[in-house]
């Protein structure tokens, strides 16, 4: 009969369970019957495990899904804080003047430099590619970064599209927040090497980067880090740090220009991490204030520094950055002998 027939071709064809007109999640009896596994492992299952973005449809498909971008991105664990960092001159490239920071609040910083705060959300996205999705994220609470009452900011685009959990800290209390705290490490960080080395305060994105690239890879003072670094404890992998001890911030040094084949000097800006190449990178400032990319550099020999002419050619290098980028910033003793 009909009634067999049907019964039949559904039992081999069609799903183990009865489909719902809305589809809400699915419990431990029914996951059961859908892996055909035991009660007791698929109660432990559902319990083990998150169901996002269900999806009800009850009409005829007549177009195509959206599509769930947060599937293929990996989990940021853990709870995350956020705030963005104001620089006093706009930054040599994109003439960024802010940053957006992310702590965890056991040592690793994200430093992702943005045009202004109004794009704080470019921050965001490029955290959600290169680190992952935040379990949780914590702000204070500003419009920019999806506060409450915002609807329509790219932010709030970028929470409902990954589907990431946001809170904000009470009205007026900073400390709530960790990466305030971080901010401050990371400004007491860059000022210091800024004044170290004399560089240029237009260079402070990259200081940035490389200041938060050297808190991820040390050992971590937080007692649940076990001694391990913060870059352990996000990626789950242990780190390598040779990129980061090759040179020092602003270091004079040798690199390999592929356009005419030739060896020249510049200054080391540090690691260029995700952004290029195989992950062996450096930036390099040339004579002409320029950022180059390249994985060939080399420090300068001892000889050299004693080669007058040598030292004319570093200069004269130095004084034509200056002329570029350069500000009034003291000289090395000057920061050190009260001048």
């Amino acid at each position: 009969s009909i009634d067999e027939r049907s019964d039949t071709r559904r039992h081999s064809w069609g799903p183990s369970v009865a489909v719902e007109e809305v589809v809400s999640k699915i419990d431990a009896e029914a996951l059961s019957k859908r892996w055909n596994i035991g009660l007791k492992r698929a109660q432990m299952t559902v319990e083990a495990t998150t169901q996002k973005g269900i999806r009800s449809v009850q009409n005829s498909l007549n177009r195509r899904l959206p599509t769930q971008s947060y599937r293929l991105k990996r989990i940021a664990q853990g709870t995350w804080y956020t705030d963005t960092f104001h620089a006093r001159e706009p930054s040599i490239t994109r003439q960024d003047k802010a940053a957006q920071v992310f702590s965890n609040g056991k040592g690793y910083i994200e430093f992702i430099p943005i045009p202004s705060k109004a794009r704080c959300h470019d921050g965001l996205n490029i955290f959600i590619h290169e680190v992952g999705i935040p379990e949780h994220l914590v702000s204070d609470g500003a419009m920019e970064e999806g506060g409450y009452g915002s609807h329509k900011t790219k932010w709030n685009e970028l929470q409902r599209k990954y589907q990431f959990r946001q809170t904000f800290i009470q009205p007026h209390v900073p400390r709530q927040n960790t990466a305030e705290l971080d901010i401050g490490h990371l400004r007491r960080d860059i000022c210091r090497r800024t004044a170290l080395k004399c560089s240029p305060k237009k260079l402070w994105a990259y200081c940035g980067m490389y200041s938060a690239g050297i808190r991820q890879l040390m050992a971590s003072t937080d007692p649940t880090a076990l001694g391990r670094t913060a870059f352990e404890l996000v990626h789950g992998y242990t780190p390598d740090i040779t990129l980061y001890t090759r040179h020092c911030w602003y270091e004079m040094i040798f690199w390999f220009d592929s356009l005419d084949n030739t060896q020249k000097i510049g200054r080391w800006l540090g690691p260029c991490g995700r952004l290029f190449g195989a992950g062996d990178c450096h930036f390099i400032l040339d004579s002409t204030a320029r950022i180059h990319v390249t994985n060939s550099t080399k420090a300068i020999p001892e000889a050299h520094w004693k080669n007058p002419d040598a030292l004319r050619q570093m200069e004269d290098f130095n004084d034509s950055v200056l002329k570029k980028i350069g500000d009034d910033v003291k000289p090395d003793d000057a920061y050190f002998e009260g001048e």
